[in-house]
């Protein structure tokens, strides 16, 4: 009696783990959650919208698959990488001479680019029914400054974190959005949007 017991045990569990295990997902992950199939179908879109909605050359968006730092990828959703354009690196350690002493400069997020960046991004999310992040990321290269030091050049949220929030805590979450000094995440929702536009701008 206890072999087949444990037979059928076994059968359960590896059904249990078919899903997740099928689409790269760790089996002790929501096994009903969106997979990174389903995800990434929703990127061209994502990054056509960015593409016209940032029309400068300051700033480089790319669309991506974000997810939660779990025992594996859950929590899949979409998730915008906002990172320095390398001539606006280029240009904010020339104005930095101090940079090089530290090999690090933060550039802070304009409201007006975040703000593009949501009202193009919250309508692909919304009509996927998918959470959206925006991560500050470095530019992928070090800026070599006058003297040949480098210098890595970061995008930062802090000020926009703070005025989203109004108050300086690391970490804000709250039912329609989160806001940390590297990463915002906005939940499936229009007034989402605009009580945070409404903050920033």
């Amino acid at each position: 009696m206890a072999p087949a017991a444990a037979a059928v045990a076994t059968v359960a569990l590896a059904g249990c783990f078919m899903i997740p295990l099928a689409d790269g997902r760790s089996p002790f992950d929501d096994p009903f959650g969106p997979s990174f199939t389903e995800v990434r179908a929703q990127l061209p879109a994502l990054q056509e919208a960015l593409d016209e909605a940032l029309t400068g050359d300051d700033w480089a968006a790319q669309a991506v698959v974000a997810s939660d730092n779990c025992e594996g990828a859950c929590n899949l959703r979409l998730g915008i990488d906002l990172a320095p354009s390398s001539a606006s690196a280029e240009d904010a350690v020339a104005a930095a001479p101090d940079a090089a002493s530290s090999g690090w400069l933060d550039l802070a997020v304009p409201p007006e680019t975040l703000s593009a960046i949501l009202e193009a991004g919250a309508p692909v999310a919304a009509d996927a029914k998918r959470d959206l992040t925006v991560s500050a990321r470095c530019l992928g290269e070090a800026v070599t400054d006058a003297t040949g030091a480098e210098v890595t050049v970061c995008a930062d949220l802090t000020d926009i974190a703070q005025a989203i929030t109004g108050s300086d805590d690391d970490y804000f979450d709250g039912p329609f959005f989160s806001a940390a000094p590297d990463e915002i995440t906005l939940r499936t929702s229009t007034w989402a949007v605009d009580e945070i536009l409404s903050r920033i701008e």
